[in-house]
């Protein structure tokens, strides 16, 4: 006798094989790929930002030297824009890298009435891409060159006359942007 003789037709036949996926399965897939990504992209900031903090950190240390040693000579810091408009714009190129005379046109963009005649380069590493002019051509300033809240040439804020942080020196800070939002570097902060 035939066993399968006598089942009905829906036992005989082999279960039917799903070829999809279900909507559940989807949502749980896509949930992780979502997970994941926003994951991946909070450890690339992170990196981004720890990178360019490292890298703005190492410049800092240099110009303070620099700053430090200019002090040592002189007994005052270089003097900083007491323009409050421009007070992140200030002579520090010329001061630390003693370039003697300022041109006249400069004094009146920088809000100073000249630099020290140092002669003396403070500074005798910096490399070309570390200072540039404003835009139009005007006074040269020392920068970083990471993109700024006010653009690619980014220039380092320095501030001797009232100081907000380090009262009794200077403030030398540069502002950064990573992933859309603003960090500030500065040597009151670690």
């Amino acid at each position: 006798m035939n066993p399968g003789c006598c089942q009905p037709e829906y036992l005989r036949r082999p279960a039917a094989v799903s070829a999809g996926f279900t909507l559940i399965e989807m949502l749980v897939v896509i949930a992780i790929i979502a997970a994941l990504t926003a994951l991946i992209a909070g450890l690339t900031t992170t990196a981004g930002i720890g990178k360019v903090r490292n890298r703005a950190m190492t410049e800092l240390r240099q110009y303070e030297l620099a700053i430090e040693t200019y002090h040592k000579k002189f007994g005052f810091y270089p003097p900083d824009n007491p323009n409050p408009n421009g007070a992140d714009r200030p002579p520090l190129y010329y001061e630390l890298a003693g370039k003697d005379p300022i041109p006249p046109n400069l004094v009146a963009a920088l809000g100073v009435n000249g630099i020290v005649n140092t002669n003396q380069n403070f500074i005798p590493n910096v490399s070309p891409n570390r200072w540039a002019p404003s835009p139009g051509g005007g006074p040269l300033f020392l920068i970083f060159d990471y993109k700024g809240p006010n653009g690619q040439y980014n220039a380092w804020n320095y501030r001797s006359s009232k100081p907000e942080h380090n009262t009794e020196s200077f403030d030398l800070w540069i502002d950064v942007v990573v992933g859309g939002k603003t960090y500030s570097i500065g040597n009151w902060k670690e």
